[in-house]
């Protein structure tokens, strides 16, 4: 990849190159923390479902 690419892509979105990627990982690190001060909130049987069961049917399909 041309390094001048990358730089293109920064500047249409008005950041810097390290600002395109230490954003996503803060919202990452954001999510993360949320999941871990509510997963106590979840009661049985709520804490131990498999989300497949209500995703998807018999055939694997949504």
């Amino acid at each position: 990849m041309d390094p001048n690419d990358q730089n293109h892509e920064a500047n249409a979105t008005g950041k810097g190159l390290t600002g395109e990627i230490t954003q996503p990982a803060s919202m990452a690190s954001a999510l993360m923390q949320i999941a871990r001060d509510s997963a106590g909130l979840f009661k049985h049987p709520y804490d131990q479902i498999d989300h497949g069961t209500w995703l998807y049917d018999d055939l694997g399909l949504p």
